[in-house]
């Protein structure tokens, strides 16, 4: 046997490597050994086996075999659970595998493509248990296949003193789920949080949502990490969505992903939010310039040759407290720019583009006018239409010597100019 023990026809009776209990199926039968004292337990139910195991607490092995889940496991504190790349088939709509604080698991690989339904999740992590740092939650080695239902790994906090905090999963590949990661914040305020958390190693394939966070007002999702994320995006909708603030994505890579679908989305809350990678820069989601602010992205999505290498793709933000400025430099260059907004508006005030033109004005409530290089001169033009100042009375005398006025004198109109001593002025029929 891979791990060194001694097998008599029903009992182990050496030591596994430190493990204290084996898991094996035999027939239709599922037996748990104590290392080194033998058969301990026996029935024809994987999860009760399986949960017995690891009741006993330690390190349980789970020897590689196919396994009918028919009820949660409850991953226990301080217990390890090596599945040994068992594959798992819940048989029913639950969540397979319920980690408690402090426990571990390993090296599992699940099948929902032979259930009918399943709304729910292969491994969850419920903020009932108050995860924190001192805990050492860890998941690793996961592989999970499904046909576009169900969730990976679930955050999920339900009210108000609920927490899950520097939980690690690392080495995580999925296939054709609803949602890959996905937290989920029901409270209403800061004592409902998902922080500090690290995923690392994440590879996706045609999930609808890969990394994904949803939350109420005034709950907490920042500071998670999420490194080395590779996504075959050709069913996806939505790859990563963020909110809060202060999560960092490193490594994003996306292949494939239809022009419809979004590459990153950032809710109304997201700031101070980090995404370096490569992915197509023109299919990120932003919330109104009012709400949003201090998100940095960088991407490196194509290669130029006639500027000399690769172009380095961003967009960031940053707000003061009159206002924002935002810098762009994206793939299409006509979405290269700088804008300066006034704190409240939802247009810019002032904005550099790529072909070096400046605006002035929000192009809304002020019209734009723009300022542009016409063979080595300078030329002012309105984005809209010449704008005469109308009035109904001329000023007698001032220093405005070739002013333009609209002037109506109750009976014509008139096109008036000053030069200098008095008004010329040009009736229009």
């Amino acid at each position: 046997m891979a791990y060194g023990f001694h097998i008599h026809s029903k009992e182990y009776t050496a030591d596994v490597r430190g493990f204290s209990f084996v898991v094996e199926r035999d027939g239709d039968l599922y037996k748990a050994y104590k290392s080194g004292k033998g058969l301990t337990f026996e029935d024809d139910d994987a999860s009760t086996v399986i949960q017995g195991a690891v009741d006993q607490g330690g390190r349980i092995l789970v020897l590689n075999d196919e396994y009918m889940i028919s009820s949660q496991v409850r991953v226990k504190s301080g217990v390890e659970l090596d599945m040994s790349l068992s594959k798992i088939i819940p048989s029913s709509d639950f969540d397979v595998f319920y980690m408690e604080r402090g426990g571990k698991l390993r090296n599992v690989v699940f099948d929902l493509t032979q259930v009918s339904t399943f709304n729910s999740s292969c491994i969850l992590l419920h903020g009932e248990q108050k995860m924190g740092v001192e805990y050492n939650t860890q998941i690793s080695n996961v592989f999970i296949m499904s046909d576009g239902k169900g969730t990976g790994i679930h955050i999920l906090c339900e009210e108000n003193n609920q927490w899950v905090a520097f939980a690690r999963v690392n080495n995580i590949m999925t296939k054709y789920l609803e949602y890959a990661i996905k937290f989920t914040l029901l409270g209403s305020g800061a004592s409902c949080y998902a922080n500090g958390n690290i995923f690392s190693n994440i590879r996706d394939t045609n999930s609808k949502y890969v990394i994904y966070m949803s939350g109420n007002a005034g709950t907490k999702s920042h500071k998670n990490i999420f490194d080395d994320v590779t996504v075959q995006a050709s069913q996806a909708e939505v790859v990563v969505r963020l909110r809060d603030q202060s999560n960092i994505v490193l490594g994003l890579r996306i292949f494939d992903l239809p022009s419809t679908s979004t590459a990153i989305e950032f809710e109304s809350d997201a700031i101070r939010n980090i995404v370096i990678g490569s992915f197509p820069y023109e299919q990120i989601s932003y919330p109104s310039i009012t709400e949003q602010y201090q998100n940095f992205i960088i991407s490196s999505w194509h290669a130029y040759a006639e500027e000399g290498g690769v172009r380095v793709l961003g967009r960031f933000q940053q707000k003061f407290p009159s206002g924002i400025i935002e810098f762009a430099d994206a793939d299409n260059k006509n979405a290269r720019w700088l804008k300066t907004y006034i704190s409240g508006d939802s247009y810019p005030r002032l904005t550099f583009d790529y072909l070096g033109q400046m605006y002035l004005g929000d192009g809304a409530s002020a019209q734009n006018l723009v300022l542009e290089n016409v063979d080595g001169k300078l030329r002012v033009k309105n984005t809209r239409s010449i704008q005469i100042p109308y009035t109904e009375s001329l000023p007698a005398s001032g220093d405005f010597v070739g002013d333009i006025r609209l002037y109506y004198d109750g009976t014509y109109y008139y096109i008036a100019v000053w030069n200098g001593s008095a008004w010329v002025k040009v009736q229009l029929s």
